[in-house]
């Protein structure tokens, strides 16, 4: 944990609700904790001494909670050297000690408890700084601005997304994503900026600054009648959560309200206090729950604290009613940070059921409190001596304490339980976690909290059970309307008074001693009925006839499961058997067959791997409708169903996840160096969303410039390095068109970064280019606002256009190689017909601006710079190739598979919009065979240097098969941070465990280990060939009669035995030699030539 302890052996009175305990402790003062243990007697009154066995006590205290540290007077009857403490916490309990110090050596606790209790004001880091704790989940990727806006249906046509904030410079207490109208204009967003306190913009925001001369803003009447409009409404409430006369009183000092020039709106004042008022009756508060209640006026003395009244239930139910009959709010206090975030975080926790899961939970507080800049350093004094600074107040205990409310009115509701809660307040001022620190999102940024401090979230989402609530009954829509009456609310006791024994449960109530069991419960019948499920997952269907385009009809069983569809004949004395993965099907059609009798309906299969079988069946009442079970089964996520991998629960001896460690992979490669750093600047994918979280950028460059090359690259995917070479320090780089547009804008970050690329090459003072498009296209994406890097901004350039066609016509060209190879070839047209397809005109195209690549490192000594247009599709193709040429590393088994999951998963190619997984939008544009060209040019490699690679074919027929059966995680969706999202490494298996579990099947026997050998293939069109045992592989007339692949595993049982014989006869011949020598010695010894297996 990184704490240092410091401990101290006292003799001290402790006051515990007003009974003095004698005891000797051990007290030992951390850089986070004050914790004591109590040995000694408990004095009674006119009784005997009673050991304090029978009221042990510890105290846990986190030093975060400490308000102040005073010494008290009154100690000296204790002896020299002695003094009391008193310690005030924000937790609601104030503890006093006597303390008497035993000799010289002993520490100050006054001085350690100071010290480290008020880190900022000795010059120290706060806690969460120094704290190592590890946990599985990452608590900082809960919340994504972009994606919850998406979950409310944002951007439409009547709302946008901006990124203006995206420096703080409008308004530097505002996150950087804004949803705003559409048809405000940037422009406006600062004018009326000017004209709000602190600078905030949207519906929920600060007053406006009127003041005394009625000073009107028309862009700022305009603002708000443009989300009025955005409603089509004809008036816009607005909410001021202030008093009325709080309101006037802040006109005179240059704030105030919207008055009458807002012609659309309606104004109304809830009438909430200040954070000063808050702050009083808090303390007043605490006066009455501790050290002691007063039993006799307890509710009386409740009342007079006015705590309860305080509560904003009342308000956000207000703002709740009016958003749920359609209408548009603005919602503000003085300066939207404090009420505002109380009244707009309660609304939507009412309004939107996804608020009140665990995971929603979280994202409703990150977003509404903590991006929206809720000053929780100032509210909460983190670190920081002066508990009188005026800006202390308990805003968020208020809002916490209201969904504590609402969740007794409603204890179905919420999928979270009060454990949570507790668990946020305690953490609110522990300063464990980095959650709660500094005033605003630009602050964090600053002191990089996200980087060097553990999010909350990671705790409560690692232990999820422990803040589950049993009872919890989701019900999507659902708006709740708690009732708001003094009547209907009651304090929170085990918060407020939880130090208190005899106010605090002496033990669990019952429906926490039913938790555990409840929820062991739920998951046993969850388990059961996932199996009643499973096992009753298959459908089956006699009589169905396969149309078989080479053999005719053949009647049969069909059989379909969640994962599979398996048909067995029954007519032949040869059995066939017909396997297709419902992941490999991409559309159902229904197909005429009028030749089979009445009742009877066709169904075409048409598969993603060349593949399009028919069946016809007679449609019976009794049987399951065929093309409804498939539909279900072949498309999950249109039916709302999980994809089959996360219901497949295979367990292997070896787990794939582990064969790709980003940092393993880098340092391989003799990273980091002088020039180059491994950087976690993409930990929360916030810089590019579909970047790996780890990326390799030059040493000499500051986060502030990546961050405005990102803003000039497409889709934010700057240039990093992919590759090093281990002796010319030569790179390639990849990344995404430069957004020049039409204007031939230019970015000097950009240039900048660049030019280090270069430099950091000492053996050339040229970078080299390849933007994988046609020169044609290239300049039709800048029309569009992309567009290449003009050698005249980017000095030392070469820019090289390879002339790749795009994704649409590669997808054209793979559907023409299907009519070829599928279900009947023209034998006398075949090589004319392949070459109508110019796929291997596109496989030539790929190979050779790979080969160009690699030579341009490996000869010529210079770095690469790599891109398409958005640089997940032909970039990774001509990466992956070129590295595959230079690296022998890459050509083994493992090194393969950590070159896929390295520059095609987690640099984000969209497999889940280019293969389509569990989707049967068939004709989505999005649809191409990238994977399958780069797969076909490892193949054509194979081909011409079949020593140079540990794998076999069958290996990249299985990678292929399994790039649409949806039963491994390994493939699906478009990037890392969705994978993250989706937990796939934990709920899923990977394709790597099934090949490594058994590598000797996907083993080549040839294979030759030629280490740091580049591989330079012939691309010429008359050395590449159709792989047709792939394409053609459902033709029978096509694939050979002997799979390649048991000729290969024989090979390698032969290779096996061989190698054991060989080493039998050396163990033979030594012993021999042994025996020789001994007997009969010889002046000189000849040894004999080494026996060498080879096959």
């Amino acid at each position: 944990m990184g704490r240092k302890t410091y401990i101290s052996q006292n003799s001290l009175q402790v006051s515990k609700a007003n009974q003095p305990i004698r005891v000797m402790t051990a007290s030992h003062v951390t850089k986070s904790k004050l914790l004591l243990w109590l040995e000694g007697t408990h004095r009674r009154s006119g009784r005997e001494n009673c050991t304090l066995r029978d009221v042990v006590v510890m105290l846990d205290v986190p030093l975060g909670a400490i308000s102040r540290v005073e010494k008290m007077g009154g100690a000296s009857s204790r002896g020299e050297n002695s003094y009391g403490l008193e310690i005030t916490c924000k937790d609601m309990r104030n503890l006093r000690f006597a303390l008497k110090q035993e000799g010289h050596s002993r520490r100050d606790i006054f001085e350690l408890l100071f010290r480290y209790a008020f880190p900022l004001s000795h010059g120290l880091r706060l806690f969460a700084y120094v704290t190592q704790e590890k946990y599985e989940e990452n608590g900082w990727t809960v919340y994504k601005p972009v994606e919850e806006f998406r979950r409310q249906g944002l951007p439409n046509n009547k709302w946008r997304l901006t990124f203006i904030n995206v420096h703080y410079e409008l308004c530097d207490t505002y996150p950087t994503v804004l949803a705003v109208p559409v048809k405000s204009k940037e422009e406006d967003l600062r004018r009326v900026a000017a004209f709000r306190e602190n600078q905030a913009v949207i519906a929920r925001c600060s007053q406006p600054l009127v003041g005394m001369s009625g000073k009107r803003n028309k862009d700022d009447e305009r603002y708000l009648d443009l989300i009025r409009e955005a409603n089509d409404t004809t008036k816009l409430t607005i909410y001021d959560a202030r008093p009325s006369v709080n309101a006037v009183a802040n006109k005179a000092t240059g704030g105030g309200y919207e008055g009458d020039e807002y012609q659309n709106a309606e104004l109304i004042f809830l009438d909430i206090q200040n954070i000063h008022v808050m702050r009083e009756s808090l303390k007043k508060l605490k006066d009455i729950v501790y050290p002691h209640v007063e039993e006799s006026h307890w509710l009386s003395s409740l009342e007079s604290t006015h705590w309860l009244e305080h509560l904003v239930l009342s308000g956000a139910i207000q703002v709740a009613d009016r958003v749920s009959n359609g209408n548009s709010v603005v919602v503000h206090c003085s300066d939207g940070w404090d009420r505002t975030a109380q009244l707009t975080s309660l609304a939507m926790l009412l309004l939107d059921s996804h608020y009140r899961t665990l995971k929603g939970f979280q994202v409703l507080i990150e977003k509404e409190w903590i991006s929206f800049g809720h000053k929780f350093s100032s509210r909460i004094g983190h670190g920081d001596k002066n508990h009188a600074d005026q800006d202390r107040s308990p805003i968020f205990v208020q809002f916490i304490d209201c969904v504590w409310q609402i969740t007794k009115q409603f204890p179905t509701a919420f999928e979270f339980n009060e454990r949570l809660l507790l668990t946020i307040m305690d953490h609110l001022y522990s300063c464990r976690f980095g959650t709660f620190l500094y005033n605003c999102e630009s602050a964090r940024d600053q002191h990089e909290v996200r980087k060097k401090t553990v999010s909350l979230w990671s705790l409560v989402n690692s232990k999820s059970d422990t803040y589950l609530n049993p009872f919890y009954t989701p019900e999507s829509g659902r708006v709740l309307y708690p009732v708001a009456s003094m009547r209907h609310l009651e304090l929170w006791v085990t918060y407020y008074i939880r130090w208190n024994p005899r106010i605090r449960h002496q033990q669990q109530s019952p429906v926490e001693q039913r938790y555990k069991e409840l929820l062991a419960l739920r998951d046993e019948y969850l388990k059961k009925l996932e199996e009643l499920q499973r096992s009753d997952s298959s459908s089956s269907l006699k009589d169905v006839m396969y149309i078989c385009p080479f053999s005719g009809l053949m009647n049969g069983t069909l059989t379909i499961t969640d994962y599979k569809m398996h048909f067995t004949s029954v007519e032949r004395e040869s059995q066939f058997i017909l396997d297709i993965n419902l992941g490999a099907i991409s559309r159902l059609e229904t197909i005429s067959v009028p030749n089979l009798g009445e009742n009877t309906r066709g169904l075409e299969l048409v598969c993603k791997d060349m593949r399009s079988p028919r069946f016809a069946y007679k449609t019976d009442s009794s049987q399951p409708d065929i093309i409804e079970v498939l539909s279900k089964h072949a498309f999950p996520l249109f039916h709302n169903l999980p994809l089959f991998a996360f219901l497949y629960k295979e367990q292997f001896p070896v787990d794939g996840w582990k064969v790709y460690d980003p940092t393993s992979e880098y340092k391989r490669q003799g990273l980091p160096n002088e020039s180059w750093t491994i950087s976690k600047i993409n930990s929360t994918y916030e810089l590019c969303d579909t970047y790996p979280s780890i990326l390799v950028i030059p040493t000499n460059i500051s986060d502030e410039d990546i961050k405005q090359v990102s803003l000039f690259r497409a889709k934010h995917r700057i240039p990093v390095l992919s590759w090093i070479h281990p002796e010319s320090q030569a790179t390639i780089v990849r990344c995404s068109q430069p957004l020049v547009g039409p204007s031939d804008r230019r970015c000097k970050e950009d240039e900048r970064f660049l030019q280090i690329i270069m430099d950091a090459n000492a053996q050339s003072h040229k970078l080299t280019i390849f933007d994988a498009r046609q020169n044609s296209v290239a300049g039709t994406n800048k029309a569009k606002d992309g567009g290449y890097e003009s050698e005249t901004f980017y000095p030392n350039v070469e820019l090289n256009f390879l002339e790749i066609p795009n994704i649409h016509v590669m997808r054209e060209s793979l559907r023409k190689m299907k009519d070829v190879v599928y279900p009947t070839i023209d034998e006398a047209h075949w090589h004319t017909s392949v070459d109508q397809t110019h796929w291997l005109e596109y496989i030539r195209l790929l190979l050779s601006g790979a080969a160009k690549i690699a030579d341009k490192l490996e000869s010529g000594k210079t770095s690469v710079v790599v891109h398409c247009s958005d640089g997940w599709d032909r970039t990774a193709q001509l990466t992956c190739l070129a590295m595959l040429m230079l690296d022998s590393y890459y050509r083994t088994l493992r090194g393969f598979q950590v070159l896929v999951e390295k520059e095609w998963i987690s640099f984000g190619h969209k497999f889940s919009a280019r293969v389509g997984h569990g989707d049967e939008n068939h004709a989505n544009a999005e649809r191409s065979p990238l994977f399958v060209q780069f797969i076909d040019c490892v193949w054509q490699m194979t081909r011409q240097f079949p020593s140079a690679f540990e794998f076999n074919e069958l290996f990249l027929f299985a990678v292929l098969d399994h790039l649409y059966s949806c039963l491994f995680g390994t493939f699906l969706y478009n990037s890392e941070q969705e994978r993250t999202a989706k937990e796939v490494q934990t709920k899923t298996v990977s394709l790597w465990s099934y090949i490594n579990s058994q590598p000797e099947d996907f083993t080549n026997p040839f294979y030759v280990d030629y280490e740091h050998h580049v591989l330079y293939p012939v691309v010429s069109s008359r050395h590449l060939e159709l792989w047709s045992s792939y394409y053609a592989r459902w033709n029978p007339r096509m694939r050979p009669q002997v799979p390649v692949h048991q000729s290969l595993k024989e090979l390698l049982f032969l290779r096996a035995e061989l190698q054991r014989r060989v080493e039998e006869l050396q163990r033979e011949a030594s012993a021999h030699s042994l025996s020789s020598s001994e007997h009969t010695p010889s002046p000189t010894h000849t040894s004999g030539t080494p026996l060498h297996t080879a096959v």
